[in-house]
Protein backbone atom coordinates (compact mmCIF):
# COMPACT_ATOMS: atom_id res chain seq x y z
CA UNK A 1 0.00 0.00 0.00
CA UNK A 2 1.38 3.39 -1.08
CA UNK A 3 1.49 5.88 1.58
CA UNK A 4 -1.26 8.30 -0.44
CA UNK A 5 -3.27 5.17 -0.26
CA UNK A 6 -3.31 4.42 3.04
CA UNK A 7 -3.88 7.86 4.09
CA UNK A 8 -6.67 8.05 1.53
CA UNK A 9 -8.45 4.85 3.27
CA UNK A 10 -8.05 6.54 6.78
CA UNK A 11 -10.07 9.28 5.60
CA UNK A 12 -12.59 7.47 4.12
CA UNK A 13 -12.50 5.84 7.38
CA UNK A 14 -13.60 8.72 8.80
CA UNK A 15 -17.44 8.00 8.41
CA UNK A 16 -17.51 4.99 10.59
CA UNK A 17 -18.73 4.29 14.07
CA UNK A 18 -16.17 5.03 16.27
CA UNK A 19 -15.06 1.22 17.49
CA UNK A 20 -15.06 0.56 13.84
CA UNK A 21 -13.39 3.10 13.08
CA UNK A 22 -10.94 2.62 15.51
CA UNK A 23 -9.76 -1.02 14.68
CA UNK A 24 -9.95 -0.62 11.24
CA UNK A 25 -6.88 2.59 11.13
CA UNK A 26 -5.09 0.14 13.81
CA UNK A 27 -5.33 -2.74 11.06
CA UNK A 28 -4.27 -0.29 8.00
CA UNK A 29 -1.41 1.26 9.78
CA UNK A 30 0.06 -2.06 10.82
CA UNK A 31 -0.44 -3.32 7.31
CA UNK A 32 1.15 -0.17 5.69
CA UNK A 33 4.28 0.03 8.06
CA UNK A 34 4.64 -3.64 7.59
CA UNK A 35 5.02 -2.89 3.68
CA UNK A 36 7.23 -0.09 4.56
CA UNK A 37 9.66 -2.42 6.73
CA UNK A 38 9.80 -5.40 4.33
CA UNK A 39 10.03 -3.17 1.05
CA UNK A 40 13.56 -1.02 2.83
CA UNK A 41 14.82 -4.43 4.78
CA UNK A 42 13.61 -6.93 2.51
CA UNK A 43 12.33 -9.07 5.36
CA UNK A 44 9.11 -10.94 6.12
CA UNK A 45 7.14 -10.35 9.24
CA UNK A 46 4.59 -12.21 10.62
CA UNK A 47 1.71 -10.33 12.03
CA UNK A 48 -0.06 -10.84 15.65
CA UNK A 49 2.56 -13.55 17.16
CA UNK A 50 3.39 -13.98 20.30
CA UNK A 51 6.84 -13.77 22.21
CA UNK A 52 7.86 -14.92 25.78
CA UNK A 53 9.66 -13.50 27.69
CA UNK A 54 10.65 -14.11 31.26
CA UNK A 55 7.52 -13.05 32.86
CA UNK A 56 4.83 -12.70 30.16
CA UNK A 57 3.72 -13.38 26.81
CA UNK A 58 3.49 -10.38 24.52
CA UNK A 59 1.47 -10.22 21.62
CA UNK A 60 3.36 -8.50 18.70
CA UNK A 61 1.80 -6.41 15.71
CA UNK A 62 4.72 -7.52 13.70
CA UNK A 63 7.45 -9.92 14.60
CA UNK A 64 10.24 -11.29 12.62
CA UNK A 65 12.52 -14.11 12.86
CA UNK A 66 15.60 -16.02 11.67
CA UNK A 67 17.49 -18.63 12.11
CA UNK A 68 19.27 -17.12 15.27
CA UNK A 69 15.60 -16.89 16.56
CA UNK A 70 13.31 -13.61 17.12
CA UNK A 71 15.13 -10.96 15.85
CA UNK A 72 12.49 -7.90 15.66
CA UNK A 73 9.38 -7.57 17.74
CA UNK A 74 7.65 -4.58 16.89
CA UNK A 75 4.06 -2.94 18.34
CA UNK A 76 2.18 -0.46 16.27
CA UNK A 77 -0.56 1.84 17.43
CA UNK A 78 -2.88 4.38 16.67
CA UNK A 79 -4.79 6.97 18.79
CA UNK A 80 -7.30 8.27 16.06
CA UNK A 81 -9.11 10.70 18.03
CA UNK A 82 -7.36 13.99 19.30
CA UNK A 83 -8.89 14.26 22.74
CA UNK A 84 -7.91 10.76 23.54
CA UNK A 85 -3.88 11.68 22.77
CA UNK A 86 -3.36 13.24 26.03
CA UNK A 87 -5.12 10.53 27.98
CA UNK A 88 -4.18 7.29 26.54
CA UNK A 89 -0.52 7.52 25.01
CA UNK A 90 1.55 6.63 28.00
CA UNK A 91 -0.23 3.06 28.29
CA UNK A 92 0.90 2.67 24.86
CA UNK A 93 4.60 3.43 25.88
CA UNK A 94 4.40 1.55 29.31
CA UNK A 95 2.90 -1.54 27.58
CA UNK A 96 6.34 -1.67 24.76
CA UNK A 97 8.24 -0.67 27.33
CA UNK A 98 7.56 -3.67 29.71
CA UNK A 99 7.56 -5.95 26.80
CA UNK A 100 11.00 -4.82 25.99
CA UNK A 101 12.58 -5.47 29.26
CA UNK A 102 11.15 -8.82 29.46
CA UNK A 103 11.74 -10.25 26.29
CA UNK A 104 15.58 -9.11 26.11
CA UNK A 105 16.30 -9.94 30.18
CA UNK A 106 14.93 -13.78 28.63
CA UNK A 107 18.48 -13.79 26.55
CA UNK A 108 20.78 -11.12 29.04
CA UNK A 109 22.22 -11.10 32.03
CA UNK A 110 24.51 -7.99 31.30
CA UNK A 111 23.75 -4.47 32.61
CA UNK A 112 20.83 -3.26 31.06
CA UNK A 113 22.43 -0.53 28.58
CA UNK A 114 23.92 -3.79 26.85
CA UNK A 115 21.00 -5.85 27.02
CA UNK A 116 19.03 -3.22 25.11
CA UNK A 117 20.85 -3.03 22.37
CA UNK A 118 20.75 -7.40 22.05
CA UNK A 119 17.98 -8.82 20.12
CA UNK A 120 15.69 -9.22 20.06
CA UNK A 121 15.35 -5.75 18.44
CA UNK A 122 12.14 -3.85 19.90
CA UNK A 123 10.81 -0.97 17.95
CA UNK A 124 7.10 1.07 18.34
CA UNK A 125 5.29 3.19 15.98
CA UNK A 126 2.92 5.04 17.27
CA UNK A 127 0.07 7.37 14.95
CA UNK A 128 -1.63 10.12 16.22
CA UNK A 129 -3.99 12.90 14.33
CA UNK A 130 -2.73 16.66 13.46
CA UNK A 131 -5.43 17.86 15.23
CA UNK A 132 -4.11 16.69 18.30
CA UNK A 133 -3.36 19.73 20.70
CA UNK A 134 -0.04 21.47 20.24
CA UNK A 135 1.12 20.56 24.24
CA UNK A 136 -0.56 17.16 23.95
CA UNK A 137 1.74 16.61 20.50
CA UNK A 138 5.18 17.97 22.15
CA UNK A 139 4.27 15.63 25.11
CA UNK A 140 4.04 12.27 23.35
CA UNK A 141 7.54 13.37 21.25
CA UNK A 142 9.17 14.12 24.63
CA UNK A 143 8.31 10.79 25.89
CA UNK A 144 8.59 8.99 22.32
CA UNK A 145 11.79 10.21 22.85
CA UNK A 146 13.20 9.11 26.40
CA UNK A 147 11.57 5.10 25.22
CA UNK A 148 13.98 5.21 22.27
CA UNK A 149 16.71 6.58 24.29
CA UNK A 150 16.17 4.16 27.95
CA UNK A 151 13.72 1.04 26.75
CA UNK A 152 13.50 0.44 22.48
CA UNK A 153 15.70 0.13 19.54
CA UNK A 154 13.86 2.29 16.93
CA UNK A 155 10.47 4.70 17.21
CA UNK A 156 8.01 6.43 14.60
CA UNK A 157 5.64 9.30 15.48
CA UNK A 158 3.54 9.41 12.86
CA UNK A 159 1.21 12.39 12.59
CA UNK A 160 -1.50 11.87 9.84
CA UNK A 161 -3.30 15.09 8.42
CA UNK A 162 -7.02 13.88 6.79
CA UNK A 163 -7.43 17.49 5.00
CA UNK A 164 -3.35 17.36 3.04
CA UNK A 165 -3.46 13.09 2.82
CA UNK A 166 -0.01 13.29 3.89
CA UNK A 167 2.68 12.47 6.71
CA UNK A 168 3.05 15.79 8.69
CA UNK A 169 7.06 15.35 9.75
CA UNK A 170 7.82 18.75 9.14
CA UNK A 171 5.71 18.99 12.89
CA UNK A 172 8.85 16.76 15.02
CA UNK A 173 11.75 18.43 16.95
CA UNK A 174 12.90 14.74 17.00
CA UNK A 175 14.15 14.08 13.57
CA UNK A 176 15.07 10.57 14.71
CA UNK A 177 11.47 10.03 15.36
CA UNK A 178 10.38 9.99 11.50
CA UNK A 179 9.28 7.27 9.54
CA UNK A 180 12.41 7.73 7.32
CA UNK A 181 14.62 7.71 10.43
CA UNK A 182 12.97 4.35 12.11
CA UNK A 183 13.58 2.46 8.70
CA UNK A 184 17.14 3.86 8.55
CA UNK A 185 17.66 2.45 12.43
CA UNK A 186 15.76 -0.97 11.75
CA UNK A 187 18.00 -1.69 8.74
CA UNK A 188 21.36 -1.00 10.51
CA UNK A 189 20.36 -2.53 13.45
CA UNK A 190 19.54 -5.92 11.67
CA UNK A 191 22.37 -5.51 9.09
CA UNK A 192 24.64 -5.67 12.32
CA UNK A 193 22.62 -8.57 13.60
CA UNK A 194 24.15 -10.57 11.07
CA UNK A 195 27.76 -9.72 10.79
CA UNK A 196 27.68 -10.27 14.61
CA UNK A 197 25.39 -12.67 16.16
CA UNK A 198 23.30 -12.15 19.01
CA UNK A 199 24.82 -14.32 21.46
CA UNK A 200 28.47 -12.57 21.37
CA UNK A 201 26.72 -8.78 22.12
CA UNK A 202 25.61 -10.39 25.50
Amino acid sequence: MKEIDFLGTLHDLKERAPEEYRVKVSSHFRDFIQQQIEDKLSIDLEPEKYATGIVFRHRSDLLHKSEAGLMLYLESKVIARPERVRLDYHKRMYQVALASVDLKLKRCEAHWRKCKENTPYVAFTFAIPVETPLNAKRRVEEKMALLLKHYVNACCLYIFDFDKLKRRDDLLTEGELTLDAFLDRLDALLRNSITTPPSYRV
